[in-house]
């Protein structure tokens, strides 16, 4: 049926039956308030909000259907809805000025469309609503305003510092039969990169050495501060409290280890290690600060920056459109970024792909994108690091024919739901968390720190949270602990893992931290590990909103590494959750000598690595435009 054909009232009804009714109510909101009375437009307006909620910040009409399809078929609908041609549904949105602004990107300018009143905005062939264009073209020009407002070339005497810390690596290869020499400058150029440019973004797979190389790079930036270090200014954060406190970890664990060396060995002085030993590594929301009663905007912004020169974005793959386009504001025109990161692995669950987006704009962007391709966590000849690659490069048949060698710590085993197939899925790592809870129900504070250390290195890495027919975090929390506690309702049991689920700052606690019941003075608590080294305990009094975690989603565990047992339960083939980012994320939570058992058939394996999450973004197009356009700061 040709969506004209609709009325406006069956056509209010199928847009609530195929897309919900938010964008139902969206469409109404266009018919009554702003008089459009064009179906099409109706619909597209509706598609555009409805993207959202998947992670979209627009609508690509390039990629758009001709007809719309639903689960559930609406009364008023005997068959499909049909769209016009992709050429008429251009021509009607430019004739629509009270429903969309269109951007000119073919003139010599184009209009920012900051400050106009249209729900929409159209650039090019992305349909985006004003919200997310605004928080786009916020980040887009941001970036590429520090890009050209880069500072100076350092003297020889600043780049010999670089050239010490973070050298230019050589080492033997066999290609093809013949010994090559490998050259690795990346970790240099970034070095260099931090000495003389407003922007650096440092990307690269797990292992590849990202959070080794950006605390150099803040340590370089330290030491090359002209004046009283006290007055330089440094942020460091991310977008969950365990992201913020592993960095935390490293950099004190980096502090600790240079100040044991000898004077003449140290490669900072006391001064820069004393700096870097004094920051404390957050969550953006908290660098930011809340502004009372706003649920989306912060006490600093774009009329009260921060006055940091420079701010480290670490785990940037997971900051969504919205909070980094705030963060970005909210930090001055002469402050330095480094925005660190994987662009392969999973995005925020909400919209946008940031870090994807830059580094897919890497031509307008190339002289601050560094990109770390040798791994050191697990070796770079190790199974499990060419398995990553090979799932990161979506090459499914050379992947499973890794797993299919035997002869490594991967292995595909087939899902099934009977006691004994759980058993096998589950061998040795209950045994380890069995360990684990034994100790726990010690009193003492060794044995709580090794319990805490055991349970930490076994995870189960699940797609979707509910029971998902024996696929789901919920169902394998409750098998595993039946093995490991014995059949009980109770949270707090002496060896169960609990996962943080919201920010406390009365207790320091944040979203995101793992605990661990144990026995303490004939009563039970949870232990924690502390950024600064030793543990820390809480009453369950104390404790925010909580859940089990023998299993947990992979989006919750990214940031995270694990040396015992990872096991990957993939989602079912049906399931959009099937994807590469997921199973890439998952595998690369592995470290080391780690066992690696993937839950899933081969058919399963295959679909997720080829498909990849495919959200729709105008950040690369509007960051091509900004460097066209060559936007420069106020004063400029």
């Amino acid at each position: 049926m040709d969506c004209d054909a609709l009325s406006q009232i069956d056509l209010i009804d199928v847009i609530n039956s195929y897309l919900g009714p938010t964008s139902a109510a969206v469409a109404e909101f266009a018919h009554q308030e702003l008089r459009v009375e064009d179906n099409a437009l109706l619909i597209l307006a509706s598609l555009a909000v409805h993207g959202n909620s998947s992670g979209n910040t627009c609508l690509d009409l390039s990629m758009l259907g001709s007809s719309l399809s639903a689960k559930k078929k609406p009364a008023a609908l005997k068959e499909p809805v049909i769209l016009p041609p992709l050429e008429e549904l251009l021509q009607r949105l430019h004739q629509a000025s009270v429903l969309v602004e269109c951007i000119n990107v073919e003139g010599p300018t184009f209009t920012k469309g900051l400050s106009a009143s249209q729900p929409l905005v159209l650039v090019g062939m992305k349909l985006f609503t004003r919200r997310q264009y605004i928080d786009e073209f916020s980040i887009a020009l941001n970036l590429t305003q520090r890009q050209q407002n880069s500072g100076e070339k350092m003297s020889a005497e600043k780049y010999a510092l670089v050239d010490a810390i973070l050298p230019i690596n050589q080492s033997e290869k066999l290609v093809d039969g013949v010994t090559k020499t490998v050259v690795d400058s990346i970790q240099n150029e970034a070095g260099r990169a931090i000495l003389d440019r407003k922007l650096v973004v440092l990307t690269g797979g797990p292992g590849t050495g990202k959070t080794y190389t950006m605390i150099r790079l803040l340590a370089i930036a330290v030491a090359n501060f002209q004046g009283t270090l006290e007055h330089f200014a440094v942020a460091v954060c991310a977008p969950t409290g365990k992201a913020a406190a592993r960095a935390g970890e490293e950099l004190s664990k980096f502090v600790e280890q240079e100040k044991l060396k000898k004077d003449s060995e140290k490669q900072f002085s006391d001064d820069v290690l004393d700096k870097l030993a004094s920051l404390r590594p957050t969550t953006i929301h908290r660098l930011l600060g809340r502004k009372k009663g706003a649920q989306t905007r912060f006490y600093h912004d774009s009329s009260n920056t921060l006055t940091h020169q420079l701010v480290a974005i670490d785990e940037a793959s997971m900051v969504p459109s919205q909070l980094m386009a705030r963060l970005l504001e909210a930090c001055d025109a002469s402050c330095q970024i480094l925005l660190v990161g994987d662009e392969a692995q999973l995005e925020s669950v909400e919209s946008g792909s940031v870090l994807a987006e830059v580094v897919e704009a890497h031509e307008s962007l190339k002289s601050s994108i560094h990109t770390l391709r040798v791994n050191h966590r697990a070796g770079p000849d190790s199974a499990l690091t060419r398995f990553a690659h090979l799932i990161r490069e979506g090459e499914a048949e050379k992947a499973i024919s890794i797993i299919d060698d035997g002869r490594t710590n991967l292995k595909m085993m087939e899902p099934g739901l009977g006691i004994s197939d759980i058993d096998s899925i589950l061998d040795g790592a209950v045994d380890s968390l069995i360990s684990a809870r034994l100790l726990a129900e010690q009193e003492d504070e060794i044995s709580h720190t090794e319990a805490l250390r055991i349970a930490g290195s076994v995870k189960v890495l699940c797609g979707p949270r509910d029971l998902a027919n024996g696929r789901g975090v919920l169902f394998w929390n409750q098998e595993i602990a039946n093995r490991v506690l014995g059949k009980t309702a109770n949270p707090l049991v002496a060896g169960r893992p609990l996962l943080i689920t919201a920010n406390s700052p009365a207790t320091g606690l944040n979203n995101g931290d793992i605990g661990l019941v144990v026995k303490k003075d004939d009563e039970l608590a949870v232990v924690f590990q502390q950024s600064e080294g030793g543990i820390r305990y809480f009453s369950s009094a104390e404790l925010p909103f909580y859940t089990s975690c023998f299993a947990m989603t992979v989006h919750k565990s990214q940031g995270s590494e694990y040396t015992g047992y990872v096991i990957v339960v993939m989602p079912q083939k049906d399931s959009p959750l099937l994807v590469r980012e997921l199973v890439y994320t998952a595998i690369t939570r592995a470290k080391k000598d780690a066992v690696v058992r993937i839950v899933g058939t081969n058919a399963e394996f295959r679909k997720a690595v080829t498909e990849r999450s495919e959200r729709t973004s105008g950040l690369s197009t509007l960051i091509a435009l900004c460097a066209k356009e060559n936007f420069l700061p106020s004063g400029q």
